[in-house]
This record gives C-alpha cells, sequence and structure tokens, in this order.
C-alpha cells in the first residue's frame, strides 16, 4: 500500500498523506516519510507502482514515438497526448495543461473530447462544463456566449443536453448553433451572458404565458416586456429589474422569514457622484433605469453586467466594473481600485482600517468579527452597528426564480468530505454509515486496484461491432457467441465471451470491456515486441448440442508496454475463404476445418476436447461439458494451468457448461404472426423468451394488441412521383421544450392514400411530413413541413395533406419577423428577431412556422401565442451519397440501410455514382446541322 509521489519516489498511504490540508508532506525523508515533492495531491492523476512502472518516467517512449507521447519539459514525465489539455495537471510541471506548448504541434485527434474555451486560450473536458468552478479564465466552461452550461444536463442519449455535448467540440467562433429552450426567452432570468434573452421584449410584442405578470415600464425599452410567474409576487425577491414585483406587499404568513422582514427597499443607497444617502424606498424611479445610482450598483443589480458579463445581483460592483462578493465589502481590505468598497454607507463611519478578519469566512464589522453564516439571520451581532443585518436583500437575490423550471437544470450535487474523498484516488469513496475507517470503501474502475485503488492495472480496451444478420426464420434457434482472446504466443491471457440473439444484430451499439495481462508478465513487457501480444475474436453459432466456429480477427497489439492501449474493430462478417489442403492437412487429424486470418495465416478448428495450433493438445481431464470447447488460460501466470474456457452450445451455461437451459423450440404463431424463442445469452434460465415478427397492425410480445392507425391523403399538387417523402411521428416535451422523433419512415406516393401504424395505443403527439423537392428547382429551401396533427388539432381515422397544412419558413413572414439578413449574424441580432416570434400567430391562417436554426413553432390556439420546441432539422440526413447527393434516412431507428440518396442533375445511381454530364454527340446520318447534348434523365433522381 505506497502511494507513488510521481517523480519515482513511493511513500507509504498513510504516512504519505495529510488528509486536514490534502498536501504531501514536505521535508527530508530523515524528517518525515512523505513525499519531497510538494505536488498538490488533487492534482495528481496518475500514480505507478513502483516496481513495474517507474521507468515509463525516463524511458525512451516519448523520443521513439513524438506524435503519440508529451515529454514534460522541466519534470521530465512521459504522457500520452491524450492527456493534454484535459484539465488536470499530469506533468509536476504543470506544463500538459498550457496550450502554449501544444500550438505547433499537437494533433487535432488527441483533442476530440475537449471543449474550446471561448475568447481565452485553452480546453476543459466536457464533464468539466457548468459544474461551478470556473476553468476558462473568460468563465465560459459555466457559461458562454451562447448557452448557459449549467443549465445542462445529459442524463441519456436522447437528453437535449447529450445533443449539445456532442456538438459542442466542432463548435467554431464563426458558426455557433443557438440551444436556448424557447421558454428561457423574456422569463426574468438571465441565461446568456449581457442578458441578450432578456432584451427588447416589449419590442417584438412578446405575449407572457399564462397566469405570469408582464413587466410594463415606459421609460425604458431594453428590459421592458419580460415576464415572470404570479407566484413569485411579494415572495421577498425581485424578479422584475426595478423590483416592482415586491411593490406594496404587506408581510403575510409564510411569504417573510419568521425572524426579520426582507429589506427588499430599506438599505442604504449612497449617490455615486454627490455621496449623499438616498432613500431608495422614495426614489424607487432609480431602479432598474439602466444607470448606476447607488455605490456598489444594488439599483440595477439585473441590468448592469460585471467583468464576467453576468448580473450583479448580490455582488457589488466597483466604478471599473469589476465586481466582488459582499463579504469583501468592509472587511478593511481596500479590492476596488478606488476604496469604494470601504469607503461608503455600508460600512462603519470612521472604523479602524487596520482592523481586519483573519478569514473570508469571517464578517468584519468594525471592532469585531462573526461568521459569516450568521449575517441576515435576524439577529444582531455587530452590537455597535448592527451592520450584519444591512442589505440583507443581498442574501434573498433569487438565483433561481422559480420552483418549478421549465428547462433542465443540473442537479445540485450532495456535499461531501473532501478530506476523506481524495483517499481513493482513481475510485469513488464510499462510507457505509459512520465516519470510522472500518466502514469505509473504495470502488475501484477496472482499470485500478488496491485499497485506495492506487494502482494501475494493466490493461488493454477493447472496442467492437458486429456487422451480421441471421434470418430468423432460417435459424431462430441459433446464438451467435464473440469470443475475445487477449494471446501471448499463443497462449491466452484473458478472455471475455459475449453472446446475441438473432434479433440483436447487427449490433447497433458499440461493444466496450476490458482485458488485463498477469501480474507476472508485466516485468518483461517492456522489451515485448509488436508480435508477442495479440486480441483475437472468434465468432461462433451455438444451436442446440452443437456449436461452429464462423469466423477470427487477429489484431496485434502495437505498444503492449503502455499501461492502457485501445484496441477498435469493425467485424464484418463474410464466409472464410476455402484452405488449400496443404493448410488442411498441416492442422491435423484432430481438425474438423480451417478458417483463413489473411493470405498467409490460417486458423485450425479442432475436434471437442483438442486444442492448439495444430489441433494436437488435449485435456488430461476436461472440465467443459460435452458438445462445448476447451482452452486452456493462463490469467493467473504462464505456469499456472488450472484456468480454462469453456464455450457452451445453445443449450447449455454456466462456467464449464454444466447448467442445463431451456432449450430454443421450433416456431410458432400467435394472431398468425410468426414467433421464435430466443435467449439472451446469460446463465439465468428465464432469460428464455419469445420473439414475434408482427404484421404491422400489431403489436407486444405475442402481437396480441392492435396498433394505432390512420390514413393519408396526399394532394398531388403538394408532392410528384419525383419527390421523397418522410413522415416523423414526435412527442412534444412540454418540461423541456424540446420535440423528439419518436419513429421515421417513407411515404410512397404511389400508394396513396398510405395506411400507417404505430406500435402504441395512439400515435404520438404531433405528426410531420416532410416533401423533398428535386433540388434542380431554383428554390432555397429543398424541403417543405406539412404538419398533419399537433396537440390541439385532433387526431382522426384518415388526414388529407394539402398546401392548407403547410408552416411557414420564418423568411416567408419577414412583414411579421425582422429576419437576420446573411451579413449580420451576430447573436445580439438573432435574439432579437426571437422576440417577434409570437407576431405570426395573431393571423388565424398561420398555424406553424420554422426557422431552421433552432425552433419549429406551432401556434395556441387560445391564446394565438407561439409554442416553440427545439426540434432537430436534420435528423433524416445521412453521408453516403457521392458527387453532392442529399441522403436521407427512412426508419433510421431500426435500419442505418434505410436511405435514399436524391441526386443532383446529371448524377444517377443507388449512391449518385453515375454522371451522364457533358456527354455529346453529332447525328451525321441525318445530314443536318443539329447538334445534340444528352444529360440525364429526369425520373432518375432518386434510388434507394
Amino acid at each position: 500500500n505506497t502511494f507513488s509521489c510521481g517523480d519515482g519516489q513511493c511513500v507509504d498511504w498513510e504516512d504519505g498523506i495529510v488528509y486536514g490540508n490534502l498536501e504531501y508532506f514536505v521535508g527530508s525523508v530523515e524528517e518525515m516519510p512523505g513525499c519531497r515533492n510538494q505536488k498538490n495531491l488533487r492534482k495528481s492523476k496518475v500514480t505507478f507502482d513502483q516496481n513495474y512502472s517507474n521507468n515509463s518516467i525516463t524511458g525512451g517512449i516519448c523520443e521513439q514515438y513524438p506524435s503519440d507521447f508529451h515529454r514534460c519539459p522541466i519534470s521530465r514525465e512521459c504522457i500520452s497526448n491524450h492527456r493534454l489539455l484535459d484539465g488536470y495537471f499530469d506533468c509536476l510541471d504543470e506544463s500538459d495543461e498550457n496550450r502554449v506548448n501544444f500550438n505547433s504541434y499537437i494533433d487535432k485527434m488527441f483533442l476530440q473530447d475537449r471543449y474550446k474555451c471561448e475568447t481565452v486560450p485553452g480546453m476543459v473536458m466536457f464533464h468539466l462544463l457548468g459544474d461551478g468552478q470556473t476553468q476558462c479564465s473568460d468563465g465560459s466552461d459555466e457559461m458562454n456566449t451562447w448557452i448557459n452550461w449549467k443549465m445542462i444536463e445529459c442524463q441519456r442519449a436522447t437528453d437535449h443536453g447529450c445533443q449539445i455535448l456532442k456538438k459542442a467540440s466542432i463548435w467554431r467562433s464563426n458558426k455557433k448553433e443557438l440551444m436556448l429552450p424557447f421558454d428561457n426567452l423574456c422569463d426574468s432570468f438571465w441565461h446568456m451572458p449581457y442578458g441578450f434573452d432578456e432584451m427588447y421584449c416589449s419590442n417584438g410584442g412578446w405575449i407572457c404565458p399564462h397566469n405570469w405578470i408582464k413587466y410594463n415600464r415606459s421609460d425604458t425599452t431594453i428590459w421592458n416586456g419580460n415576464c415572470a410567474p404570479k407566484d413569485a409576487r411579494c415572495d421577498g425577491k425581485w424578479d422584475h429589474p426595478d423590483g416592482r414585483d415586491e411593490w406594496n406587499c404587506k408581510s403575510k404568513n409564510g411569504i417573510f422569514p419568521n425572524f426579520v422582514q426582507p429589506q427588499v427597499f430599506d438599505w442604504p443607497c449612497q449617490h455615486v457622484i454627490t455621496k449623499e444617502k438616498i432613500n431608495i424606498s422614495l426614489n424607487r424611479n432609480l431602479l432598474g433605469d439602466g444607470t448606476i445610482d447607488c455605490v456598489g450598483g444594488q439599483d440595477e443589480r439585473y441590468t448592469f453586467v460585471c467583468q464576467d458579463g453576468l448580473q450583479i445581483q448580490d455582488r457589488f460592483r466597483c466604478t471599473n466594473g469589476t465586481c466582488i462578493p459582499q463579504q469583501f465589502v468592509c472587511d478593511g481590505i481596500d479590492q476596488c481600485s478606488d476604496s469604494e468598497d470601504e469607503l461608503n454607507l455600508y460600512c462603519v463611519k470612521n472604523h479602524n482600517r487596520t482592523f481586519s478578519c483573519k478569514s473570508p469566512e469571517w464578517f468584519n464589522c468594525g471592532d469585531t468579527c462573526v461568521k459569516n453564516d450568521q449575517r441576515c439571520n435576524g439577529k444582531i451581532e455587530c452590537k455597535i452597528n448592527a451592520n450584519d443585518e444591512k442589505s440583507c436583500h443581498m442574501r434573498n437575490t433569487n438565483q433561481r426564480k422559480y420552483s418549478k423550471t421549465r428547462s433542465s437544470i443540473r442537479k445540485k450535487r450532495r456535499v461531501l468530505d473532501i478530506q476523506r474523498i481524495w483517499r481513493c484516488h482513481h475510485g469513488i469513496y464510499v462510507n457505509e454509515g459512520s465516519a470510522s475507517d472500518a466502514n469505509e470503501r473504495c470502488f475501484c474502475p477496472p482499470s485500478a486496484f488496491g485499497d485506495h485503488c492506487q494502482f494501475y492495472a494493466h490493461h488493454i480496451t477493447v472496442v467492437f461491432t458486429l456487422d451480421m444478420t441471421i434470418d430468423l426464420s432460417k435459424s431462430n434457434s441459433t446464438t451467435i457467441r464473440v469470443v475475445t482472446l487477449l494471446e501471448y504466443h499463443g497462449k491466452i491471457i484473458d478472455f471475455m465471451i459475449l453472446s446475441y440473439n438473432s434479433i440483436q444484430l447487427p449490433l447497433k451499439t458499440k461493444q466496450r470491456f476490458y482485458l488485463f495481462y498477469p501480474w507476472s508478465l508485466l516485468k518483461t513487457i517492456r522489451e515485448a515486441s509488436s508480435k508477442d501480444y495479440t486480441v483475437s475474436f472468434h465468432l461462433y453459432s451455438a444451436a442446440y448440442e452443437q456449436i461452429r466456429l464462423l469466423s477470427v480477427w487477429n489484431y496485434s497489439i502495437k505498444f503492449p508496454f503502455l499501461p492502457a492501449f485501445r484496441v477498435t474493430a469493425q467485424l464484418i462478417y463474410r464466409h472464410s475463404s476455402t484452405c488449400s489442403n496443404q493448410i488442411i492437412e498441416s492442422c491435423g487429424s484432430h481438425s474438423i476445418g480451417c478458417h483463413l486470418i489473411d493470405k498467409t495465416i490460417a486458423y485450425c478448428e479442432c475436434k471437442p476436447p483438442w486444442y492448439g495450433s495444430r489441433c494436437s493438445e488435449r485435456p488430461s481431464i476436461n472440465p467443459c461439458a460435452e458438445h462445448s470447447l476447451y482452452f486452456p488460460a493462463y490469467r493467473s501466470g504462464l505456469n499456472q494451468t488450472e484456468d480454462f474456457i469453456c464455450i457452451c452450445s445453445d443449450h447449455r451455461k454456466g462456467r464449464t457448461c454444466h447448467i442445463s437451459a431451456t432449450q430454443n423450440k421450433v416456431s410458432h404463431t400467435f394472431n398468425n404472426d410468426t414467433c421464435y424463442y430466443l435467449t439472451e445469452g446469460n446463465y439465468d434460465l428465464k432469460s428464455s423468451r419469445t420473439h414475434c415478427i408482427c404484421a404491422a397492425n400489431l403489436y407486444g410480445s405475442n402481437c396480441q394488441l392492435k396498433a394505432a392507425t390512420t390514413s393519408l391523403n396526399i394532394s398531388n399538387t403538394i408532392a410528384d412521383k419525383s419527390s421523397i417523402l418522410i413522415l416523423q411521428l414526435n412527442d412534444w416535451n412540454e418540461d423541456s421544450t424540446r420535440m423528439t422523433i419518436s419513429t421515421q419512415q417513407f411515404i410512397t406516393i404511389e400508394n396513396n392514400p398510405s395506411k400507417i401504424f404505430f406500435a402504441g395505443r395512439s400515435f404520438p403527439d404531433t405528426a410531420l411530413l416532410k416533401i423533398y423537392r428535386n433540388n434542380h428547382v431554383n428554390h432555397k429551401r429543398t424541403y417543405d413541413i406539412f404538419v398533419i396533427w399537433q396537440p390541439y388539432i385532433p387526431q382522426r381515422q384518415s388526414h388529407h395533406i394539402s398546401m392548407e397544412n403547410r408552416c411557414y419558413h420564418v423568411e416567408e413572414l419577414k412583414n411579421l419577423i425582422p429576419f437576420n439578413n446573411e451579413n449580420d449574424q451576430s447573436l445580439n441580432q438573432t435574439m432579437y428577431t426571437l422576440k417577434f416570434y409570437h407576431q405570426p400567430c395573431q393571423h388565424l391562417n398561420i398555424s406553424c412556422f420554422y426557422d431552421e436554426l433552432a425552433y419549429f413553432c406551432r401556434c395556441h390556439k387560445t391564446y394565438r401565442s407561439a409554442i416553440c420546441g427545439l426540434y432537430d432539422f436534420f435528423f433524416e440526413r445521412c453521408d453516403y451519397c457521392l458527387n453532392e447527393g442529399t441522403c436521407l434516412f427512412g426508419n433510421k431507428m431500426k435500419d442505418y440501410y434505410d436511405f435514399i440518396c436524391q441526386c443532383p442533375r446529371c448524377h444517377h445511381g443507388i449512391l449518385c455514382h453515375y454522371r451522364t454530364a457533358q456527354y455529346k454527340y453529332k447525328i451525321h446520318s441525318l445530314e443536318t446541322n443539329l447538334f445534340i447534348n444528352s444529360y440525364c434523365h429526369d425520373d432518375d433522381w432518386f434510388h434507394k
């Protein structure tokens, strides 16, 4: 149980760490047993065991592979380029987080999972965005110009926040995407720096939601027209810029704290120029008027910004624009350049400037200090001036205005004991009840081990997908097993067995796991070559009392000396090529065939229980059940032969395949549809289940339920046989104000009217039809959107779709919305335009519109206001087509090969890969000057 100091020195764990201040002991080895360097424990991410990995600090790997590794210039560690600019210090000299060092040579492939700071050099990992701690000096990792990262939550891959994070690493200053829920506009809360989302709401005739209060002030246009909920009225917290939602309030039970009523307007205001005291209660017109009248800027707390572009709120604004926390005001130390934080009415008159408190955790009363948590508790602690109960309105600033949040907000993290949390280094600290050491545990990731997760496990990360399909009607009793082996000179030192049933193939998601090296091999692993270690994938078909090898893939490990290495493979199943007679004979008499891995390497398939490169070995005692395959394994070392692998046939489970599982049965029918028994490939006997291939009008585990159905009759005035029609069924999420696509499919105009089914009792609440036109027609937009039904348009048994169903693009509504011109795409102009989005809904002939920037909008039938949701306008797009053809997905959720290419003029083919342009000839036989240019056939512009 030792801890690596990172410089070659190792110390005992308990002796080397001081939990009280999270720092190493400092001193000579004779005086103290701790590390000689003074690196902070929280900065240390890499710990190597002394016996096996110290050489990585001074070895020649960096010089041998300079494009993959980085040598710390002063402390001389050698680290992977993947650890550069990741928000953690891996070099003792901290050079790995200084972007200036890498501008010239670092490959962008190492920075794919980084967020680039907006206005200053620097990058941070995605998990640090919006965590409450500023990593970028411009604060853009907490809130940048376009998005407030604290508002982003990513729990599932389909979450809106996850989609934002996917795009965050490719954002550039010349191309931004607006990811702000529409309900966040004009809601009296800043979701963007400088308050762009709250400006000029009255100019566009913004309509407040039902039961909300509209801010109306005629002498200002910038901050006028914002909305706040009715229940925010008289809650002791400012919601409107001048706090008028708290005017003329009477104290009632439950509204104000039990001790004292908040000083919403009764706070000292000293004029910034005359230095005279102003009675704010009698001069409320000064509040929120766009001019700072009071020292500290509290009269403009919701209209002026600090140096970080955020509201003043409960901070003290110096005259130079910088802001300081309130606990630094009147603490006897000048924080502002003009000393206004110490020379104002907040502070004690003629107080002793030499008196100060020992830390920022204490409040300075002038002659004594009290703890900050004793401020604004309704009890006077500063006996001579009661300053601890003054300016308490600042402590009641409403940080998150509304109890019911309509957008997804990052959940608050539970505060843990930081003096113990670093005990587990690479793992997770868990206290099972009390604070005693006996109940403390460290949960280690697979890549680490030890009582404190202080050691790295030498491992390989394996990532693969399998491109393979099986016809259920022919092979419903087949299970596919992928056996992954980590081998050293042909000996298996670790393995993983994964099983899949027919319906799971082809695999749509990446499979990820670890394989580990035994400790006995790590002593010589630095001398190993790329030929010593391999990762191989064996693909088996497992049926009743039968298991058959289908294919084999081999990958050598290029850098086995690395403590972590990744093998990524796309396994595409093809029938193996036939081996030559010479190779078959070399496999021996106990083989049943061979599989070519490449032109020179073959794999011999042996009869059970024989094994080996030539099927010449067999175990003295076979632990595996009949009809299963046996392989020796050496996970504990090359001299340890008691380990083994058993690969089971389909109806067998367990370590040695002796557990009998439910046998796959022949197919049967429900409601005239075929169903099959499938297994989940684990040891649970209950895992066997049926999978039914249902007709389109049925769904359920046994096709026992009737699907929702309707028919679409599409007018020939909006589509012809060359158009591509895509039906999208969407769920409108009111909480996140996002329209999520549930399912999508192609509609064929030749089958008009078309029957539509949905595997559920009812359809999703919104149905859209996107019609792509031939892109040679002179139109800027290549598609139109038609709404079939939405929450205020009921679903029927049949729907007729014509031009009346078409949604408007905002470019067609320029008389109602001042749409951005191409020369002005600034954020300020974009946000100004959005404030006019309620205007189209004042016209009864408009029921929906969209902008392709972010929003699809529908009009509320009663209130005639716009209800806009974030919508992925390019969800159906793909990139399989050539020659600038438009690639469109159909049933993308289930089949990535269901796509159509809409080809440009003079191109055709499934992928638009044929070209007929510039094909010219003369017809001399007609003896005329007629010259013919043959271009392309209009009816052949898209292919599926």
